[in-house]
């Protein structure tokens, strides 16, 4: 709705935080799919289905 429009283009830009900093332990492949899943545009977003996929998740993924 355009109401909802005007109020997402009512936020103020916001700086990047970086994730790094607030999990020291992951490993860098793992905050870019962080990244990717909380983008705000859904259109840019990573798909639940796609982040599976991903292979930072190969050593844990169940086959089935």
């Amino acid at each position: 709705s355009e109401e909802s429009q005007a109020y997402v283009r009512s936020f103020q830009p916001r700086s990047r935080v970086d994730l790094s900093v607030l999990y020291p332990g992951t490993e860098q492949r793992g905050i870019a799919l962080l990244y990717r899943m909380l983008e705000f545009n859904p259109n840019k977003r990573i798909s639940a289905e796609e982040a599976i996929k991903d292979p930072y998740f190969d050593d844990i993924r169940l086959p089935e």
